[in-house]
């Protein structure tokens, strides 16, 4: 018997959920059974479990598969939950030319009320963290999939598409979370009160579809080849909200170098002459999104935040 966290199913579940979505391939022929030879927790997990789980075909081939659990069918937020997410690897990513990992299926584990997603494991990938290389081919991944995501955007109803309501819902909480008491920045409401003008710029420009927590941590990396994770947050909205995601934190030496690969590959004409403009916005956006995402937030986190918010405002004369 392998030793598992309690978190995730027993061997005998795990190996009924499997057969459920190994037992056939995409034109529903019979596929060979199969065996499972090891277990490992997924060290990374967060939103929810998961672990790799390694298998052995009877024709002899291997599998490696990344298996995410969660109990939660839909959350409310930015976060969608696993059921979106395998709906976005099953309709869109995998009909995409840039690479992600493959999606084999989802099982709906009755007996103990969970949602599974299965998908390919990237052996020996690492995340993109530290990585200046593998931040620029992230940059480069970035701009060809925002390129080629821009036409037929109708065709995805199961994106929802950003608007105004949903920007200015993060400034009205951020507002509300960091209040006179907590030694509101006396610059903060009229920053939140001219964001809507803002928006606007968010609104007009070219819309994509965007991985809408494009962070380093949800990037792997193997051989120069790009494989973002995690995209239950998916969205249609601006692509600059992904890039800004991207480069957050990062020197500006850095983030420049990201931001001239990204403009290559997704404008290869030249990109817009409002794209540093928007550009601008989205970081704002993201600042009002962590900040007014959860009103218990470290000082050291707050103090961080605030000070690349009031420094986008100013940029933009918003202050």
């Amino acid at each position: 018997m392998i030793s598992i966290p309690t978190s995730l199913p027993d061997d005998e579940t795990l190996r009924r959920g499997l057969a459920s979505i190994l037992g056939t391939d995409d034109t529903g022929n019979r596929q060979p059974g199969f065996s499972v030879l090891g277990r490992e927790y997924n060290e990374y997990s967060s939103t929810y479990p998961s672990e790799i789980v390694s298998c052995r075909m009877e024709d002899g081939r291997m599998l490696h598969l990344h298996c995410k659990y969660s109990k939660e069918l839909e959350l409310k937020g930015h976060r969608k939950g696993i059921i979106h997410e395998a709906r976005v690897y099953q309709h869109i990513l995998q009909e995409s030319t840039s690479k992600t990992p493959r999606y084999y299926g989802i099982y709906n584990d009755l007996r103990q009320g969970n949602t599974w997603l299965v998908l390919e494991h990237i052996d020996n990938a690492l995340r993109v963290y530290g990585s200046e290389n593998g931040l620029l081919h992230a940059a480069r991944w970035l701009g060809n999939f925002h390129r080629e995501n821009t036409k037929h955007l109708t065709t995805y109803s199961i994106l929802e598409k950003y608007d105004a309501k949903y920007y200015l819902k993060w400034a009205r909480q951020t507002k509300s979370f960091i209040s006179p008491s907590q030694k509101n920045p006396i610059w903060l409401d009229d920053l939140c009160d001219n964001y809507q003008e803002a928006i606007n710029l968010l609104l007009s420009t070219e819309q994509t579809i965007i991985h809408a927590e494009f962070y380093p941590k949800n990037i792997l990396i193997k051989d120069e080849n790009v494989y973002p994770i995690d995209w239950e947050s998916a969205s249609i909205a601006s692509g600059e909200l992904d890039l800004a995601a991207l480069t957050e934190g990062w020197p500006e030496p850095m983030a420049k170098q990201c931001v001239t690969e990204y403009q290559k590959y997704r404008w290869p004409e030249g990109a817009p002459a409002s794209f540093r403009e928007i550009l601008s916005v989205a970081r704002i956006h993201w600042q009002l999104r962590w900040l007014g995402d959860n009103p218990i937030c470290s000082e050291n986190k707050k103090r961080w935040r605030l000070k690349n918010l009031l420094h986008e405002g100013q940029q933009l004369g918003l202050i």
